[in-house]
């Protein structure tokens, strides 16, 4: 990752960076959510999917863990090269909407304050491929009626894409123009699924949007096929 900059939007990542995710003719986001304390769990994926992806995208509860890996990569140059260049998150129910987070920039200048205010935003909207992708962790969006008010709340932010968490359940579903993602919980996941997260292709001029789940194993994450069956279960 070569810069731990917050923009106005909100991103993590440099000026540059930002703007070749936005206008690259293909581009792959890792999407993780609700990994609820296990760290880990996040630094396995994330050495898992290192040198894959263009952006890594975190739909929230858990952002004190994405900003431990973040402070990690920023002392650790190694450590830093499996960090995608650029870095989106949404504020969970169970998360602050500050942190403080080790200024990057405190390593080579200790003049400069050691800690910086992570800004962490209800909503993300930025651009991927000349597409729109829309954030957000969903529980202001009665999920658990369906994923309509979700849908809604993207297409009032043009675009066609609507990643959330919330539920702990991988899905994804067209709904009308939106397809609405969610990577399921990569630590405490419900329906009888695994532990998982969620890889999101896109490419310019296309509507058509390749993802795949993969669920965490010990001996290396598997795609799988999200089985709803259990929805009404839990």
């Amino acid at each position: 990752m070569n810069s731990l900059t917050q923009d106005e939007s909100k991103l993590l990542g440099s000026p540059q960076a930002i703007s070749a995710l936005a206008e690259s003719d293909s581009a792959t986001l890792l999407v993780i959510s609700d990994s609820h304390g296990a760290y880990q769990n996040l630094f396995f994926i994330l050495n898992e999917c290192a040198g894959r992806c263009d952006a890594l995208v975190f739909c929230g509860d858990g952002i004190s863990d994405m900003l431990s890996l973040l402070e990690h990569a920023a002392d650790e140059e190694r450590f830093s090269e499996i960090i995608p260049p650029v870095v989106g998150f949404v504020e969970g129910n169970n998360d602050a909407d500050i942190y403080p987070m080790k200024n990057p920039a405190w390593n080579a200048d200790h003049s400069l304050d050691y800690h910086v205010q992570i800004k962490i935003p209800l909503t993300q909207t930025f651009k991927v491929c000349g597409h729109t992708v829309f954030v957000t962790h969903g529980h202001r969006h009665s999920l658990y009626t369906g994923t309509e008010s979700l849908c809604m709340a993207a297409q009032k932010h043009h675009a066609g894409i609507a990643l959330y968490g919330h539920s702990h359940v991988a899905l994804a579903e067209q709904t009308g123009t939106v397809l609405a993602l969610n990577p399921g919980s990569c630590s405490r996941p419900r329906a009888a699924q695994p532990p998982c997260y969620a890889l999101l292709s896109l490419k310019k001029n296309s509507d058509v949007y390749d993802y795949t789940f993969y669920a965490i194993r010990a001996e290396g994450s598997r795609p799988f096929i999200p089985d709803h069956r259990g929805w009404e279960r839990w």
